[in-house]
């Protein structure tokens, strides 16, 4: 899980995410089997998307989750964030703020 962590952009740029889910002793997890799903919105407990950020775990053996979202029509302000890895039971794993 990522703590603090901020995305800072301009309107109308891409935001440009690479995530490595790492075990507790530092070592990439497998994620065979999970999906990824991620979103800005205004607040945690809103819940409608500014952005849907369509994170794909390009790297399923070495943990990597990767985002590539535009930022067109999204006004200047503070946002949050999430990424979330689901697997086949769906119990997420969550990163991001």
């Amino acid at each position: 899980m990522s703590d603090g962590a901020n995305i800072e952009y301009y309107i109308g740029e891409v935001i440009t995410l690479r995530l490595s889910c790492l075990d507790d002793q530092g070592q990439p997890s497998d994620l065979d089997g999970y999906t990824a799903e991620g979103w800005v919105r205004q607040s945690p407990r809103d819940e409608t998307d500014v952005i849907d950020l369509s994170p794909t775990i390009s790297d399923p053996a070495s943990g990597v989750v990767e985002v590539d979202a535009p930022t067109d029509g999204v006004l200047a302000g503070n946002y949050t964030w999430r990424v979330l890895l689901v697997d086949a039971q769906t119990k997420p794993i969550v990163t991001g703020k």
